[in-house]
């Protein structure tokens, strides 16, 4: 099978889920083509190395080697609406043109949204050659967009948001197909007018080649936090959605006896934000800890005793499972999951570690509950995510979905 594949998000960036795929999908015998951008996510700064130009093509698509085509964008990933509105704009546009007309001929497509610019390609795609395509929706629009803080309030919002929508359901209606990430966010696109029969649920998995059950470095867990301590780590994007100002004010709060220390580690535009309200809860259990590399960081989730997954308390949120979950379950160690929904259900389902409401009292409820749990509960609850994870979110059985799904859109006609 001939796979086109569209893509924002690609490594060197942080993209594990859709390079993944298209690695595996490319290693079962499919020619794979990737259209994505030059690197700059998460800073906006492109990456040491490269420089935008006209094209950029690597690898041949052939006997199980992806074939990635770059295009050109407005590299950017800040809170300005104007500046992220072109970094979206542009990808659509030069991999509607220069990416599709670098292509081969494909029997099947595949898009990673977001940002829905990303379906435009395929869109045209369809049009000019009839290749259907699946869109695989990772986050809920306009919703993600118009609560991120970019836009204000008022008229404006509003008219972005009618724009977004529009595009959203002309992007569901040309799908030959939709793949979701939770039972909620099939839930609202059935709400929305897509017939459920068009939707298909396949959960995230990791990165297998990199997240796994990797042995605790014993000068990772001296960094982390004192052995006496259990060290509670969120490692990633800080963001004004992850809620982590709770977090902060829950364990300033907690009772130290019972022996659990919060420890920060990554960079967001909520991160000087966040360094003020650590200085200004001064607690000794609550530190922040410098961003290091997807592959540094391994040893860091190894050697914490629990991971901490949050989300800022938002109606849509409720139908997201943050993959910060799933690492957790690959690691084997529990997680205190503070969004409510889907993301909630899956660990109470794996029993898999504590759910928590995304308020800064009920994380200060999970976390004293992780606290005083015994050594073999903890782990307990660390063997039961790994299990589930192998059993219902391993990459393999999510690939098989979504070879199976691909296939069946290539054999009908483009809608």
């Amino acid at each position: 099978m001939k796979i086109a594949m569209f893509s924002q998000w690609w490594p060197p960036e942080p993209s594990a889920v859709v390079a993944s795929l298209g690695r595996e999908l490319a290693r079962r015998g499919n020619e794979v083509e990737v259209v994505t951008g030059f690197p700059n996510y998460p800073t906006g700064k492109l990456y040491p190395g490269h420089r935008i130009r006209w094209r950029h093509i690597e690898g041949s698509g052939r006997e199980g080697e992806l074939r990635t085509i770059r295009v050109p964008l407005f590299p950017s990933h800040d809170a300005h609406a104007v500046r992220r509105a072109a970094n979206y704009l542009s990808f659509g546009i030069a991999a509607s043109t220069i990416g599709v007309s670098s292509l081969r001929r494909a029997d099947v497509a595949y898009v990673y949204h977001p940002p829905i610019t990303a379906a435009w390609p395929a869109r045209l795609q369809r049009r000019l050659r009839g290749v259907p395509f699946v869109l695989h929706i990772q986050d809920l629009w306009p919703e993600s967009v118009t609560h991120a803080g970019m836009l204000g309030a008022g008229k404006k919002t509003e008219m972005v948001e009618r724009v977004l929508n529009r595009a959203c359901l002309a992007a569901y209606r040309a799908a030959a197909h939709i793949v979701v990430i939770s039972p909620g966010f099939k839930q609202i696109l059935v709400e929305r007018g897509v017939p459920a029969e068009r939707i298909s649920v396949v959960y995230n998995w990791v990165d297998e080649s990199i997240h796994s059950e990797v042995a605790v470095d014993p000068a990772a867990r001296r960094l982390l936090g004192p052995s006496d301590r259990r060290i509670l780590l969120y490692a990633g994007n800080m963001g004004h959605f992850q809620g982590l100002d709770a977090a902060i004010r829950a364990a300033a709060a907690l009772d130290p006896a019972r022996g659990l220390d919060l420890v920060l580690m990554g960079n967001g535009l909520a991160r000087p934000e966040l360094e003020r309200l650590v200085a200004e809860v001064a607690s000794p259990h609550v530190r922040l800890m410098p961003a290091v590399t997807p592959e540094e960081s391994l040893k860091y989730l190894a050697s914490a005793d629990a991971h901490l997954v949050s989300l800022i308390d938002l109606p849509f949120f409720a139908a997201t499972i943050p993959g910060k979950t799933q690492v957790a379950m690959a690691h084997s160690r529990p997680a205190i999951v503070a969004v409510r929904g889907d993301a909630a259900d899956l660990v109470r389902l794996a029993d898999a570690g504590v759910a928590a409401m995304p308020t800064q009292a009920g994380l200060e409820r999970a976390m004293s509950e992780l606290g005083r749990m015994s050594s073999g509960r903890l782990a307990e609850l660390g063997t039961n995510g790994r299990s589930h994870y192998d059993e219902h979110l391993a990459l393999n059985r999510a690939a098989s979905k979504f070879q199976g799904i691909l296939e069946a859109c290539s054999r009908s006609p483009a809608r």
